[in-house]
């Protein structure tokens, strides 16, 4: 019995393709570059007719052909096929950073000639918002990492059963482990997210009910920011100065920081009420993972009958059975960790912006009373950022280097998942 090996799973499990990570190099060379050739144009440094060339023409096709070449490369380095698909993994940062791009670059074509009469410039905003979106969305499809991500799925073992069982002990231990890490994480979450929005909310409420008037300055703060904004995409820097200047009044610093609470409120407001959404998937990963650990605690004793010289054949059949449901229960988990992870994520970046504009909070603050303090408040928080940081960095690389990463992180390989449906 022992000689025996257990069957690869189903075909329905079959191993899923690599995938891929997202690269922002392509996304980010093609928004830089736009940007550099506009201001050389506002600058009179480049023609209006070589200005347009470089921007309809040479920077697409660059950063389209660039793109289109690195994705059939990592396909021929992984020994895809050509109809194969090498898009890469969407994430709320990718999708993110190409909608701004493209409203950006929509904005900027509604206002590069405001002579114009009002159904033109119109006209050109919608024509850039549906070829450029268009491009963006192509560009992002090819936008893929040389590298597969490191939890990659390998291929379908076939192992004598004894090996079958120790190696699915482990798969289901690493669920368990998965499942008890990710809850820890967002209940630490809601915890901050709890203390630090009430916090900032109060913070806005005392400032509302002061006698300052805050509302007033909230619109002057408004306009300042909106003709800053604007004369940096517009390279018109010859009214900088007095916007500049209004933002130090102590009116626009006390504004600032009654918008900057709201913020800092409704961020960790997002973290809490996504809870909602984890414990509902969390149900049903806790459910699979209890049936996983059930099924495998049969077969254990299974497999102790067949060791003590009961009937094998019986037995045998038995084995099967608990192997194809263990197998279910594991592919059940995974899925639902799919579907977990994302939610995760969200709260990781709401909660950090949370922070982040809590740490503005406490600049603006700081310089309200000093531009020394605020100067000081400021490099202690981007030291704190860049430690941890680096930290983290050195850690890894150690660790990666001493193979307790891969220990942590490898998988057997009897339970491989199906493709992810991405949507770039």
């Amino acid at each position: 019995m022992t000689e025996q090996a257990v069957q690869a799973p189903p075909k329905a499990l079959d191993r899923k393709p690599p995938t891929f990570k997202f690269a922002y190099f392509f996304i980010l060379l093609d928004y830089f570059s736009r940007w550099i050739v506009y201001g050389l144009w506002r600058f009179h440094l480049i023609n209006g007719w070589l200005f347009w060339i470089v921007q309809i023409l040479v920077i697409s096709l660059v950063v389209f052909v660039w793109a289109a070449i690195r994705n059939d490369n990592t396909k021929a380095k992984y020994g895809l096929r050509t109809e194969d698909d090498a898009s890469p993994e969407s994430t709320l940062l990718s999708t993110g950073l190409a909608c701004a791009g493209v409203f950006l670059g929509t904005y900027i074509a509604f206002t590069i000639f405001s002579g114009w009469s009002l159904w033109v410039r119109i006209v050109s905003a919608v024509l850039t918002l549906l070829f450029y979106g268009f491009y963006i969305f192509a560009v992002s499809i090819f936008s893929v990492q040389s590298t597969i991500k490191e939890d990659e799925t390998p291929a379908p073992l076939e192992l004598p059963v004894d090996e079958w069982i120790d190696a699915n002990d482990l798969e289901i231990v690493r669920l368990e482990t998965d499942k008890i890490s990710l809850t820890q994480r967002v209940d630490t979450y809601t915890l901050e997210s709890t203390l630090f929005g009430a916090l900032s909310f109060s913070g806005f409420l005392t400032i509302i009910a002061s006698e300052k008037a805050v509302l007033a300055g909230v619109r002057e703060l408004i306009t300042d920011l909106a003709q800053i904004a604007g004369m940096i995409l517009k390279f018109d820097f010859t009214h900088f100065g007095p916007p500049i200047a209004g933002l130090g009044n102590e009116m626009a610093l006390l504004a600032g920081i009654g918008v900057e609470t709201l913020i800092c409120s409704m961020f960790f407001l997002s973290v809490i009420v996504s809870r909602l959404r984890f414990n509902d998937v969390l149900k049903r990963v806790d459910y699979a993972v209890r049936i996983a650990g059930a099924y495998n605690d049969k077969e254990e004793e299974v497999y102790n009958l067949v060791l003590q010289g009961h009937d094998a054949a019986k037995l045998r059949d038995r084995l099967k059975t608990l192997k194809q449901k263990i197998t279910e229960a594991v592919y059940h988990a995974e899925e639902s960790f799919r579907d977990l992870r994302p939610i995760v994520n969200y709260m990781w970046v709401f909660r950090n912006l949370g922070l982040i504009s809590f740490l503005l909070i406490l600049i603006t603050g700081a310089l309200w009373v000093s531009p020394i303090l605020a100067a000081i408040f400021t490099s202690l928080s981007i030291l704190a950022f860049a430690y941890s940081a680096l930290d983290t960095w050195i850690r890894t690389r150690s660790l990666k280097k001493r193979g307790i990463i891969r220990f942590f992180t490898k998988k057997a390989g009897l339970f491989p998942v199906p493709a992810r449906k991405t949507n770039t």
